[in-house]
């Protein structure tokens, strides 16, 4: 039996972090306020690769907000590399938000679940720009409007042709597509750019964009 309470009818999420450091305080509100809709697991990715209480297989999503850089920094390398290797073979969703984009620039299964074949990356942190809706008839996008932020942009190559981006933006510097998706294995998979910090956090437009995507990652719309 799965150590997850399936009983409430929420969706169990796994909220994976790791290397690169956050605002905990304004992360740990922003999951919490999603708390009537899913049960959210934050951990330390080693630790969903380990898996004590083996429910791994249980999550509807993974949503990782890790920026590792090699599985040899890991102590349980050869443990986490057979872990990610199981992405997409479930049906689970996953969630790319934010640095996890980045993570593993070296690993060819990460780059394909991102739908970017070359990871090489500049950052530009405190950016004012305007998120575009790029596609209005997707679930996670529809109805939305364009909308300030203020966060960390990447320039780095734009999502592949098997990608469907959803959310742009026109600024200098970043790249082109914010958000999109694409389907890995048998998994549906939302890549979100924005979310460095508790400004993102806080921005309603981008907690819409998360509550959506985690939704439509576990296939509920």
């Amino acid at each position: 039996m799965s150590a997850l309470d399936k009983s409430n009818g929420k969706l169990k999420v796994a909220i994976i972090e790791g290397f690169h450091p956050f605002d905990i305080p304004q992360w740990n509100e922003l999951w919490h306020a999603m708390s009537d809709e899913f049960d959210c697991y934050l951990q330390h990715i080693d630790n969903w690769a380990v898996d004590c209480a083996q429910c791994r297989g249980d999550y509807d999503v993974h949503l990782f907000y890790n920026m590792n850089m090699k599985l040899e920094e890991s102590p349980f390398k050869d443990v986490l590399e057979a872990s990610l290797k199981t992405l997409g073979e479930t049906g689970q969703g996953v969630f790319l938000l934010h640095h996890s984009i980045l993570a593993y620039p070296e690993n060819a299964e990460w780059s394909k679940m991102a739908g970017i074949a070359d990871r090489s990356f500049g950052y530009h942190p405190d950016q004012d720009f305007t998120m575009e809706v790029a596609n209005d008839n997707h679930p996670i996008s529809t109805g939305l409007s364009a909308c300030a932020m203020h966060d960390e942009t990447y320039t780095m190559q734009e999502p592949g042709a098997n990608c469907d981006v959803l959310f742009t933006v026109d600024h200098d510097p970043s790249m082109t597509a914010l958000g999109w998706t694409l389907e890995y294995k048998k998994s549906r998979v939302v890549c979100f750019q924005p979310g460095h910090d508790h400004l993102a956090y806080e921005n309603p437009a981008f907690r819409e964009v998360v509550r959506r995507g985690i939704r439509w990652a576990a296939r509920k719309s």
